[in-house]
């Protein structure tokens, strides 16, 4: 059993690696077949990976995700207007920093954007229905910055 499992993850390696399925069996030196079942399989987990973050309305939950940091940003820079801040020097600077943590927090959801966009062509694709997800009450924005 090992050796299958050990040669199936070669058959991976080689054609993440960019190889063609006739240059992995031959560099593994294995059936065209094999290579060809082996490819076979990943293609159809890879599907079955992409169906399931659709049927969980993934991209829904991005969204809410990016709103969710746009809301506390909203809500710091607005404490930052309330008088009682104004005169505290030392609370202003904690808001600051809570401000940076959120925007870089939001930043990198940004730079996982074309992911989401492609599941989003997909679950338009193959998902056409959304599937209701249950409500979660609001801890202070998704980004959990208690504010």
């Amino acid at each position: 059993m090992k050796a299958k499992l050990q040669r199936q993850l070669a058959i991976r390696e080689g054609i993440l690696q960019g190889r063609t399925q006739e240059e992995v069996a031959k560099r593994l030196n294995t059936s065209i077949s094999s290579v060809y079942r082996e490819c076979r399989r990943m293609r159809e987990a890879s599907k079955q990976w992409m169906t399931d973050l659709a049927e969980r309305d993934f991209t829904r939950i991005y969204k809410d995700s990016l709103d969710g940091l746009l809301q506390d940003l909203a809500r710091l820079h607005d404490m930052l207007e309330e008088p009682d801040v104004k005169g505290n020097p030392e609370l202003v600077l904690q808001i600051r920093k809570q401000i940076t943590t959120v925007r870089e927090a939001h930043l990198k959801h940004l730079l996982r954007a074309p992911m989401v966009w492609s599941l989003e062509v997909f679950r338009k694709k193959y998902a056409t229905d959304t599937i209701p997800q249950p409500l979660m009450p609001s801890l202070g924005g998704i980004s959990g910055v208690d504010v």
